[in-house]
C-alpha cells in the first residue's frame, strides 16, 4: 500500500507572516492553528483522492471525454471494500455530462454528497440542474413503512417493501422514466447506478426477482437507450 502524504503549508492573508495573537481584517482574529491544519488536511485529502481516480481512469482506459455506452458493469467485492468505485463512477459520469439515475439503497444522500465534493462534484447542484435523479432507499423505505404520503400521481419505487417483496416493477418504472430523454435534455448518454443490489435481498426480495430486475434494466437501458448500466452488488 502506498501512503499518500502532503506538506502542510500555513495559510496567510497577504502581507507579512502574522504573529501569534495578531488581529487581522479590521480587528477580526486570524484563523487558529487548528483551523489551518484542518483546511490543509482537507486539501491534501482532496488532492490524494483526485490523484487516485486519475490513475484508476488510466488503468480502465476511460476518460470523461469519451464515456462508454451500451455496457453493463457489475462491481463485486469480497474481502476488500470496493465502495470507492461507486463514488468514482458517480463523479466520473457527472463530470462527463451524462444524465445519471442513482438508486442509492445503502447510504444517505449526504454521505454520497460529502465524498463527491472531495472529488470536485456537487450532487446538490447536479440535482438542481436536472442531471442527477437520486432515489434514496433509506428515506423511501421509511416513507413506505411509516405511511408518509407521496405527491399526487407518484408511486413510491420501494412500495414492494410493504407487499410480498417480489414485485420490483415500480422501481423499474422509476428507472425507465428517469432516464427517458426529453426534448430539452442536453446531456450525454444516460447512466444507471445502483448501490447496492444485495440490499434488495436483505429486504426480502427473492434472488430470481433481483436477476429479473437487472435483466429488464439492461434491456431498457443498455439496448434501447444505448447507455451504460452500472450496478453494484456487494458480497460479504
Amino acid at each position: 500500500m502506498t501512503e499518500l502524504s502532503s506538506m502542510r503549508k500555513p495559510l496567510y492573508l497577504g502581507g507579512s507572516v502574522p504573529r501569534t495573537g495578531a488581529r487581522l481584517l479590521n480587528g477580526a482574529a486570524g484563523p487558529s492553528a487548528g483551523t489551518v491544519r484542518a483546511v490543509a488536511k482537507g486539501e491534501a485529502e482532496q488532492k490524494a483522492w483526485s490523484r487516485m481516480f486519475v490513475e484508476l481512469n488510466e488503468l480502465l482506459n476511460a476518460s470523461p471525454e469519451r464515456p462508454e455506452q451500451g455496457k453493463l458493469t457489475l462491481l463485486r467485492d469480497t474481502k476488500t471494500d470496493g465502495s470507492f468505485l461507486v463514488h468514482h463512477f458517480l463523479s466520473f459520469y457527472l463530470k462527463a455530462g451524462c444524465k445519471v439515475c442513482f438508486v442509492a439503497l445503502l447510504q444517505s444522500f449526504s454521505h454520497y454528497n460529502i465524498i463527491a465534493q472531495k472529488l470536485g462534484v456537487s450532487l446538490t447542484a447536479a440535482k438542481e440542474r436536472g442531471q442527477l435523479v437520486f432515489l434514496g432507499g433509506l428515506k423511501s423505505c421509511f416513507d413506505v413503512l411509516f405511511g408518509e404520503e407521496q405527491h399526487v400521481g407518484q408511486t413510491n419505487p420501494l412500495r414492494f417493501v410493504s407487499e410480498d417483496g417480489s414485485n420490483l416493477k415500480t422501481m423499474y418504472e422509476f428507472v425507465r422514466t428517469s432516464l427517458m430523454a426529453s426534448g430539452s435534455d442536453s446531456w450525454k448518454c444516460p447512466v444507471l447506478l445502483v448501490d447496492d443490489l444485495s440490499v434488495l435481498l436483505s429486504l426480502g426480495v427473492r434472488p430470481v426477482d433481483v436477476l429479473d430486475f437487472i435483466h429488464y434494466c439492461r434491456v431498457a437501458v443498455c439496448s434501447q437507450l444505448k447507455v451504460l448500466l452500472c450496478s453494484v452488488p456487494r458480497v460479504q
